[in-house]
């Protein structure tokens, strides 16, 4: 394979990306401009619908979702960055620690 094939691929798919990105814009500004002159009924539909999901669904399927929910906060805090996340916290603790004394 040569370099200028590759580079070829390479320039026409950032192309396709390009077009599919102006695509994408161009199909979503009518529901974006409707959103944003419905703004206060989309926020109560959507309060609405989330009361009235959380009346209408067993107390039996949220205690699964809260396990769904728990069980992928537990995967991220053992993820790999933990220590790095942990490190930076101790040391912003210990600049607002040095700050006050």
């Amino acid at each position: 394979m040569s370099r200028t094939s590759a580079r070829q691929r390479v320039q026409a798919a950032e192309r396709d990306l390009v077009a599919a990105r102006l695509k994408l814009r161009n199909d979503l500004a009518p529901w974006k401009a409707a959103l944003r002159r419905h703004r206060v009924a989309v926020t109560l539909l959507g309060g609405f619908g989330s009361g009235a999901l959380a009346a209408l669904i067993p107390l039996r399927r949220w205690i699964g979702v809260g396990a769904v929910g728990m069980r992928f906060a537990a995967s991220v805090a053992r993820a790999a960055l933990k220590p790095a996340v942990a490190g930076a916290a101790v040391s912003g603790l210990r600049s607002v620690v040095g700050h006050r004394a």
